[in-house]
């Protein structure tokens, strides 16, 4: 299990770039679904504390889950992975270097001697953001979503659910808990661990 698959490292929030510990246990979250396991020595990560708040409204949604809704995983309908057609996974903008201010080169010092830029390699210019496909998001393959119980989720995280030992999820929402644009988490349990994931909506 990786719990790095859970982060997002392109989130400015440090909790959401990687694992963070408390009480014993290990959490992972990207926002739309986090994990929770058991405090393990034998998983090598480099984690950081845990923010206030973020591990205590993971363990309410956990603690208010209902159980007796819990089915296996692998009996959902997940539909099979489509390639996006885009033309490249990601695509690299490139801007105009600060150093040289796009020039390739600078002036330095009392005779302004020219000085070749090393920042950009002469060019002028140099890297910006990646930008990824907006119909897959850099994945290569075409957004979809699974229907639990009466919400939809998206299928990147069931699939990644379903690599877990022994995963279960619950057909009905944890109780009070709709979040942003009226979604509404379910809960997931798994061999060594339980999560939360949030659904698309209804």
């Amino acid at each position: 299990m990786n719990l790095l698959d859970f982060c997002d490292s392109n989130d400015p929030r440090t909790y959401i770039q990687k694992p963070f510990h408390a009480n014993g246990y290990l959490y992972a979250t990207n926002g739309h679904i986090a994990i929770k396991v058991d405090n393990n020595p034998e998983i090598d990560i480099d984690s950081i504390k845990a923010p206030d708040g973020v591990c205590q409204a993971i363990d309410n949604y956990i603690n208010s889950a209902q159980m007796d809704s819990l089915i296996d995983v692998c009996t959902l309908q997940i539909p099979l992975l489509e390639k996006c057609q885009c033309q490249t996974q990601q695509q690299e903008k490139e801007v105009d270097c600060d150093d040289c201010d796009g020039k390739g080169y600078f002036y330095y010092g009392e005779n302004n001697h020219i000085y070749q830029c090393e920042e950009c390699c002469s060019s002028g210019k140099v890297p910006s953001e990646t930008y990824l496909c907006a119909y897959c998001t850099g994945s290569g393959f075409k957004k979809d979503s699974v229907k639990v119980g009466d919400s939809l989720i998206d299928g990147r995280y069931i699939r990644m659910i379903t690599q877990l030992p022994k995963s279960k999820i619950t057909t009905i929402p944890a109780p009070n808990k709709t979040t942003y644009k009226g979604c509404k988490a379910h809960i997931f349990t798994f061999l060594g661990g339980s999560g939360v994931v949030m659904s698309m909506g209804w």
